[in-house]
C-alpha cells in the first residue's frame, strides 16, 4: 500500500509540473517493452526448469511510469517506477513473476542528437505466484533490495515539444537478500 501511495504522489506531482512548467523542462513519460531475466534464487530456478521442460507458453512484458526534469541542456533528473511481468501458462496451470521497483537517477545527453545514457538507483521486490500441480508453494515474495539500472536510449523528443518516442535498452541488477536478479529490458518510451 505504501508503494501505491508513493506512485500516486509521483503521478500527481508530474501532472502538476506538466500543467505549470514549460514542456522542454518537465516531461511525463510511460514505457512498454519486453525483457530477458536471469533469476538468482534456487526456488525460481526450480520453477523455471519445470516450466521449460513442460512446454508452457510464456510472455514477458515491461512497463514504466515516471517524469523527468531538465537540469541542463545535457542533463535530466528522472524518477518513477517500473514493472516486469513474466507469465507462464498451460491449460489450467500458471505461474507469474511480478518484479516492481521505484527509481531515481540521471540521464546524460552527450550532444549526439537524442542519444543519452543513464544511471539510476532502484529499490524493489519480486513476487511469485504459482498455480501448478508439481510445485507446493502458492506464492512468495523476495526481500526488498537496492540495486541499479544502466540505460542507453535514443530520445526523439530532443529539441521538440509534444509527444515523442524514445527507444531504449536497460540493464537492472537487483540484489534480493542473498541473491540477485539481472533484468535486460528493451522498450519504447513516450514522453510529453
Amino acid at each position: 500500500m505504501k508503494n501505491v501511495k508513493i506512485i500516486f504522489v509521483l503521478l500527481i506531482l508530474s501532472i502538476c509540473c506538466k500543467a505549470f512548467a514549460d514542456d522542454s523542462v518537465t516531461r511525463f513519460h510511460w514505457a512498454l517493452g519486453t525483457a530477458a531475466i536471469s533469476y538468482g534464487d534456487s526456488e525460481t530456478d526450480t520453477a523455471m526448469e519445470y516450466l521449460s521442460d513442460n512446454d508452457y507458453s510464456r510472455i514477458i512484458l515491461s512497463g514504466e511510469l515516471g517524469f523527468s526534469f531538465k537540469l541542463d541542456e545535457m542533463l535530466r533528473f528522472v524518477v518513477g517506477g517500473n514493472l516486469v511481468y513474466d507469465s507462464f501458462w498451460k491449460d489450467s496451470q500458471s505461474a507469474f513473476f511480478l518484479d516492481y521497483a521505484l527509481f531515481g537517477g540521471m540521464r546524460v545527453y552527450p550532444g549526439l542528437g537524442g542519444l543519452n545514457f543513464g544511471l539510476e538507483y532502484n529499490t524493489g521486490r519480486r513476487s511469485n505466484f504459482y498455480k501448478l500441480d508439481d510445485i507446493s508453494v502458492d506464492s512468495s515474495s523476495t526481500k526488498w533490495g537496492n540495486g541499479f539500472r544502466i540505460v542507453t536510449e535514443y530520445d526523439f523528443s530532443v529539441n521538440t515539444t509534444g509527444f515523442a518516442p524514445v527507444v531504449g535498452f536497460s540493464y537492472r541488477r537487483m540484489p534480493r537478500g542473498g541473491f540477485a536478479d539481472n533484468i535486460f529490458t528493451f522498450y519504447f518510451r513516450f514522453s510529453y
